[in-house]
Parts: C-alpha cells; structure tokens; sequence
C-alpha cells in the first residue's frame, strides 16, 4: 500500500548508556498528514539484541496525525540502533520521497565483549593467507551469474511495466471499490489539480468519516475529455 500525503520521522531513546540485561525504550513517529493507517509496522533487526515492539498506535486531530510504535531493546554487548528509512509519495511533488531517523549509540556498562587494543592490533597481524586460485575462480562465476539474473530482471520487469500501462486511467477508476481506492489513482494523476474539489471530498470521507457522494462517472468524462495520464511509482 502506497502512503500519500506530507510527513516526517522522529524517533528518541530513554537513555543511551544501560547496565547488562537492562531495556533502552526506542520510540519512532511519523507525523504528518495521510493515511498513516496504512503504515506497516516497523521491524527492527540488530545483531545481538533482543527486540521486542508494541503495536503501532495512532492520534488523530484535525488535519494531521501521529503515528507511533515503541521498543524494547536488550543486551549485554554495546550495540547501534540504526537508521529507520521510510517511503511515501509526497502529494504536492508527486514525488516518491525518503525520510529517516538518526541512529543511537548504546553504551552497556560491564560489556565483556570488549578486548585491549594490543590484543586486538596482535590478533589482526597473526597469519596473513595468499589468495587462492579457487577464490577467484568462484568469484568470477559469481559476477557472471549476478549479471544474468540482473538482466532477466529487468526483461521481465519491462514486460509487466508494459502490461501495466495498457490499464487506462478510466479503467483503473472505474474499477476502483473504495473512496481510499479512487483516491490514490487521482492522486497520482499528472493533473490531479483538475480534481482538487474531489480529492479534498475523498480525504473528508476517509479521514473524518464524512459521506460525500462521488460521481465516478464524471471523473470518467473529464479524464476521457483531458487525456490524462498516470504516474506510475
């Protein structure tokens, strides 16, 4: 599902430095207006750390809201919370934008993973093995095969872009079953200003639950009379 409207990201942490064992609360946001109920929620993958999240919550006001999904972070080894990136299609650029949260730095007091800097420098001088023939040999095939998967790739990404783009935009909005539905194809329509009135309707009956009629068929007509195309993303 495509996220539309115009938001931004924050997060923050209760702390940053923590004793072995002991929870870092993680809290992400994503502010803003659109259908935040469409948001996934966020899953968070760090090396020898226990994760555990809270389902995502959501507060409404007027024209905005707040999206937000807490963690619970433990360890006993330092650790980074990295940067969470999140997507959505800015409705005035009509651009696909990206936005993200900074990272934090977790200190744990009594870490034992951590060795003297001589033992370390030792460590890293011990052997130093000459490549072997196998290894380039290996490496090689490697390249090639990830070039012939990159290559049907993108043939076969062709073929449904392709496919895609015989759909009218008359078709698509006719066959839409929802007022979220019709409002993510006018929206990312070239001149979606020429729906203005409606788009403003549709955000009314999906946001505030209002129960404006729309007339899918002179949506139709002016589309058919306008030659408008879509903008896929």
């Amino acid at each position: 599902m495509t996220i539309i409207g115009d938001l931004n990201i924050t997060s923050f942490v209760d702390k940053t430095e923590t004793t072995s064992n002991k929870p870092i609360n993680l809290t992400v946001q994503i502010k803003g207006k659109g259908n935040l109920e469409d948001i996934d929620n966020i899953n968070l993958d760090i090396k020898q750390v226990s994760v555990f999240s809270e389902n995502p919550t959501i507060e409404r006001e007027t024209n905005t809201g707040t999206w937000t999904q807490k963690f619970s972070l433990i360890s006993d080894n330092n650790y980074k919370i990295p940067k969470i990136k999140f997507k959505y299609f800015d409705k005035q650029t009509k651009e696909i934008k990206t936005i993200n949260t900074k990272s934090f730095d977790i200190k744990i007091v009594g870490d034992t993973t951590q060795k003297p800097k001589l033992l370390q420098s030792a460590k890293t001088q011990k052997v130093k093995r000459q490549p072997s023939f196998d290894k380039y040999y290996f490496g090689f095939i490697g390249v090639i095969i990830g070039v012939m998967l990159m290559l049907v790739f993108i043939k076969f990404k062709q073929k449904i872009t392709k496919r895609d783009i015989d759909i009218s935009v008359e078709e698509m909005v006719k066959n839409t079953k929802t007022d979220k539905q019709l409002y993510m194809v006018l929206i990312k329509l070239k001149n979606a200003k020429l729906f203005d009135d409606t788009i403003e309707k549709l955000e009314q009956n999906i946001y505030k639950k209002q129960k404006n009629k729309i007339d899918k068929n002179k949506i139709i007509k002016k589309l058919q009379d306008k030659d408008d195309e879509y903008l896929y993303c």
